[in-house]
């Protein structure tokens, strides 16, 4: 498996809910036992990691700085099986993953569209981005977490 060097920070999603509008987690950040940061993210339902409109597998990555088609600093995760260009970035429905992992403040319903969404996404993700500070790579752990409420306060 990947170790992780001691001066990185640590990112996990743990994944709370899976539904057809999409998936739900709970983001942290962790820099030597420290939390630093926690959010809301939403991605793609899960279709059996097809390009564009699942949800990736559960596992650890890298991440690895970049940028979001010219428009501001970002993540993009490495590695990932059978895909690529899988990136956090900003956005509040699943029109806007793509593949991708959006980050919020939270999680409603939209009764207007009839579909879940997080909310925030631009501060919460600016928030992320400042915790991460210039770290050019850092470590994903994304985990099947399903049975687990306790974070939904």
């Amino acid at each position: 498996g990947l170790t992780k060097p001691l001066d990185m920070k640590l990112v996990t999603i743990d994944r709370i809910l899976y539904s057809v509008y999409g998936t739900f987690g709970h983001i942290k950040v962790r820099e030597g036992g420290l939390f630093l940061f926690h959010a809301r993210t939403l991605e793609d339902a899960w279709q059996r990691n097809l390009p564009n409109i699942s949800c990736i597998p559960a596992g650890v990555y890298v991440l690895k700085l970049g940028n979001f088609k010219g428009q501001y600093d970002n993540y993009e995760l490495q590695d990932v099986p059978n895909r690529t260009a899988i990136e956090m970035h900003v956005g509040n429905t699943t029109k806007d993953t793509q593949g991708c992992i959006l980050i919020g403040e939270d999680i409603v319903f939209d009764e207007l569209n009839k579909r879940f969404m997080v909310t925030n996404s631009k501060a919460s993700f600016d928030h992320f981005m400042r915790i991460m500070g210039s770290d050019t790579q850092a470590v994903l752990q994304i985990r099947e977490n399903l049975t687990s409420t306790q974070d939904w306060g």
